[in-house]
């Protein structure tokens, strides 16, 4: 148990450095900040739920999906921010109105459609 513990920190900070680097290239500093609070937020709240384990998974399997977004299809930072905000906005940590005003329009309608695709799908997340 301890060693994979080590493992997921350590993959964690990996994907989280991959993926501040690719958000810095284009997006300011408190921009990129302004995303990690709302990811922090999520994670609080689902720690004082009693499911912080569960929200770090989706947590993990949303950096690994944006890596993959980034890597193989090459999308670009709204689409990445978009991906990372998915979670948080389904367990509404954060509004849609707000989203716009820090992240642009761009990321508010990725989100937007990510929300509305999730509703016809059987699956639990669609990211």
């Amino acid at each position: 148990m301890g060693q994979e513990i080590i493992n997921n920190v350590s993959e964690f900070k990996l994907l989280y450095g991959r993926l501040y680097s690719f958000l810095r290239q284009e997006w300011s500093l408190d921009r990129v900040m302004q995303l990690k609070q709302i990811l922090q937020s999520y994670i609080k709240q689902e720690f004082n739920n009693g499911e912080a384990g569960k929200a770090m998974d989706q947590l993990m399997l949303e950096m690994r999906t944006a890596i993959i977004a980034i890597e193989e299809i090459g999308l670009k930072q709204p689409t990445v921010c978009a991906i990372m905000l998915y979670n948080p906005m389904l367990k509404k940590c954060a509004e849609m109105k707000s989203v716009r005003k820090m992240f642009g329009e761009d990321v508010a309608t990725i989100l937007d459609g990510l929300l509305t695709v999730s509703k016809f799908s059987d699956k639990q997340s669609a990211v």
